[in-house]
């Protein structure tokens, strides 16, 4: 008898182990599933977050290019060559000043820029200013500035002058200020963001 009361209980011991295993394992793997998908839609949310400061940021620069690209000296410097007066040049260095552009430059359609520090180049290979010359505001990867020879970003609009583009108005930026954006954001305490292009 005693040794069939053993069995029973031994018996209902590994069934109850089992159960109770079998439970145990189940709950990790929703916990572990409930958390996981947790993490993953808050990563979305900052993402999205980070996503629209950034482009938030892009913005606020080109539609500022665009209004300054109406200043009609730089419409005829742009279109027929006409010079740019020592009034031009302080404009167009206040309005860097006043957005935090390390430089402007107003540009030709043959690629010819003067820059807001008097200097002459030609950036007719350059992406952003073929995208601009076509009508459409640009922004550049990052690219190894023609004068400083250091890296920058370049955001580019169209001059405009009775529905078409006659030029191009650009702004040099540090890269560095890219980087500043999303040093801010973090994600739990020590995730980060970057950037991908």
């Amino acid at each position: 008898m005693k040794s069939l009361k053993a069995k029973m209980i031994l018996i209902i011991a590994v069934l109850l182990t089992c159960i109770t295993g079998f439970i145990g394992i189940l709950s990790y793997v929703n916990a572990r599933d409930a958390v996981t998908h947790e993490v993953t839609e808050a990563l979305k949310m900052a993402s999205g977050q980070a996503v629209k400061l950034v482009t938030s940021r892009v913005e606020t620069q080109t539609t500022f290019l665009e209004a300054v690209a109406r200043y009609q000296p730089f419409i005829n410097y742009a279109s027929s060559g006409t010079k740019l007066q020592d009034a031009d040049f302080q404009y167009m260095k206040a309005e860097k000043g006043r957005m935090g552009f390390e430089t402007l430059a107003i540009v030709n359609q043959k690629g010819e820029a003067m820059r807001s520090d008097g200097t002459v180049l030609n950036i007719a290979d350059r992406d952003y200013f073929v995208t601009a010359k076509k009508g459409k505001p640009a922004i550049s990867d990052v690219v190894i500035d023609k004068v400083t020879g250091k890296p920058v970003v370049i955001y580019a609009a169209p001059v405009p002058d009775n529905g078409r583009t006659v030029g191009v108005l650009y702004g040099v930026r540090n890269v560095r200020e890219l980087s500043n954006i999303l040093e801010g954001i973090t994600i739990g305490k020590s995730g980060y963001a970057y950037m991908i292009n």
